[in-house]
C-alpha cells in the first residue's frame, strides 16, 4: 500500500525531529516479531523513557542525509526500520532489546529475522557489531561497585603491608625484651 506524498513528509518531519532531539537510537528489525510480544516490548521500552517508531528505509535514507548522519549498508538491509530512541538509559535499553530478541527469535520462521542493525550514540553512527556488544555492558550499579573497589584497593593494601610492619615490629621488641629478661 503506497502511502501519500504530505504523508512520506510528515514522517521525514517526525524522523528528523527524533534525530534532533534524541542522543540514543538503535536501528533494529523486528519485523517478524509477534504483534503481542512487540506490544510488550514496546511496553518494556517506555518503561525506560524510549519510544519505538517504524520507518521505510527510503524515508529513514532522506532523515539520515537531512541531519547529516552516515549509515553505511543501509542498502544491505530491506524492508522497514524500527527505530528505538531516547535520551538516557542507553545500556539499558540495549539489554531490553538484546533480551527481547533472544527471547522471540526461535518463536520467527525466518533465521536471525529479530536483530540490532546499528545505532547512533550522541550523532555518532555505531556499527551493527559495536552495537550488539552494548548489550553486555555491566548496568551503572555494578560499574560504580568496580569503580569503588578499584578506588579503594590501593588504600587497602597499604593499610594492610603498614599493619604487617607494625606486627613485626611489636614482635621483634618482644623479642629483645624477652632476651634482656632472660639476660
Amino acid at each position: 500500500m503506497s502511502i501519500t506524498w504530505q504523508k512520506k513528509e510528515k514522517i521525514v518531519s517526525e524522523l528528523n525531529q527524533i534525530l534532533k532531539d534524541h542522543q540514543y537510537l538503535y536501528f533494529v528489525d523486528l519485523a517478524n516479531a509477534k504483534t503481542l510480544a512487540l506490544t510488550a516490548f514496546k511496553r518494556m521500552i517506555l518503561d525506560l523513557g524510549a519510544k519505538y517508531k517504524v520507518v521505510k528505509k527510503n524515508l529513514l535514507k532522506i532523515g539520515l542525509k537531512e541531519n547529516k548522519i552516515e549509515f553505511p549498508g543501509i542498502d544491505d538491509y530491506s524492508g522497514s526500520f524500527g527505530v528505538v530512541y531516547a535520551n538516557g538509559n542507553e545500556i539499558d535499553i540495549a539489554k531490553v532489546i538484546d533480551k527481547f530478541i533472544k527471547e522471540n527469535s526461535p518463536k520467527t520462521k525466518i533465521k536471525d529475522s529479530l536483530s540490532i542493525l546499528a545505532a547512533i550514540f550522541e550523532k555518532a553512527f555505531i556499527k551493527q557489531d559495536d552495537a550488539k556488544k552494548l548489550s553486555k555492558i555491566p548496568s551503572k550499579e555494578i560499574l560504580h561497585g568496580q569503580l569503588v573497589n578499584v578506588l579503594v584497593s590501593p588504600i587497602a593494601g597499604l593499610a594492610y603491608v603498614c599493619s604487617g610492619t607494625i606486627q613485626k615490629f611489636l614482635l621483634t621488641l618482644k623479642e629483645i625484651e624477652k632476651t634482656k629478661a632472660s639476660n
